[in-house]
């Protein structure tokens, strides 16, 4: 994780997009004080990492974010803690800053994908191909499949989250407020304020059940008193999750011009540029920044 920052934070140097990132910290809401005491040897591993937090009651509480519900009657606050005003808007202006560089923005869904001539061709569904050197399978909740093309049966599911973003306005919300005790987060953004969580296994073809969206947006009607609720967009995505928590990051099984990085769980944005860090030393031969052997995907393989 420790990677993960810094790749970030010199990204969003690079970029210009210091104005996207959200540095007012992150604040977990405990209702009672044995639910605070249950929650204290994680903050004991946070802080044995170099992770700073602050327990806080009363009227610290009430600074951190006014107009709670008096029902939580303790937090944990994390100064650190970093957020972007919003993460599409976040992922359009790198994409902005890696066509500057000379990428080019190709939109399709793949229909094949295959080594072919020392290299790999990709066809999409509109007939368009693409011949590369190289491909860096990058593909999300999608890349199970596209991984046994290339010699890799990889046990991802989808972690479905939802989410409802709120109108602008709808409430004063000073920092992330995390729920432990009911699985949820309220974000403040650029866009609006989102209510989001939960986690579903339902793999890429059942429908949403945005019961889940209604169900969080319901708690947090009553934890910010006067939250106003109307006109929220809801939303359903699909996490890519691995059974041991760690992304797939490494060559493809079938040849050395192929290489993945997905499988980040709930952590991709945060590890985005750190993955994208090491598929960059994979490719030019550099010595890895960190050990990728637990990340590789031949590591289901017995």
């Amino acid at each position: 994780m420790r990677l993960a920052e810094n790749e970030m934070q010199s990204l969003i140097e690079r970029a210009g997009l210091r104005n996207r990132l959200r540095e007012d910290g992150n604040l977990e809401l405990y209702e009672s004080e044995a639910e605070l005491a249950a929650s204290q040897p994680g903050w004991d591993v946070r802080e044995k990492a170099g992770i700073a937090y602050e327990h806080v009651r009363g009227r610290r509480l009430a600074e951190l974010q006014p107009g709670l519900n008096p029902r939580f009657v303790a937090g944990t606050f994390v100064p650190g803690w970093k957020n972007v005003s919003d993460p599409k808007l976040f992922g359009k202006a790198i994409w902005s800053y890696a066509e500057s560089l000379g990428a080019r923005f190709l939109s399709g869904k793949v229909a094949s994908a295959k080594r072919q001539n020392g290299g790999v061709r990709l066809r999409l569904e509109n007939g368009v191909e693409i011949n590369a050197t190289h491909l860096v399978l990058m593909a999300g909740a999608w890349s199970r499949d596209l991984a046994k093309g290339f010699g890799d049966i990889v046990p991802l599911d989808t972690e479905r989250g939802y989410n409802t973003t709120l109108l602008v306005g709808s409430f004063d919300v000073k920092r992330q407020l995390t729920f432990p005790g009911h699985g949820f987060v309220i974000t403040p953004m650029e866009t609006g304020l989102r209510v989001g969580g939960a986690v579903e296994f339902g793999r890429l073809d059942l429908p949403p059940n945005f019961a889940r969206s209604e169900a969080m947006l319901k708690k947090a009607s009553k934890f910010l008193p006067g939250l106003k609720v109307e006109g929220g967009r809801q939303w359903m995505g699909y996490r890519p999750s691995m059974p041991d928590s760690l992304p797939v990051i490494g060559r493809a099984s079938a040849g050395g011009n192929v290489y993945y990085g997905f499988g980040h769980g709930h952590l991709g944005l945060t590890q985005s540029a750190a993955t994208a860090r090491l598929i960059r030393d994979l490719i030019t031969g550099s010595e890895p920044a960190i050990d990728i052997e637990p990340f590789k995907p031949q590591r289901f393989r017995n």
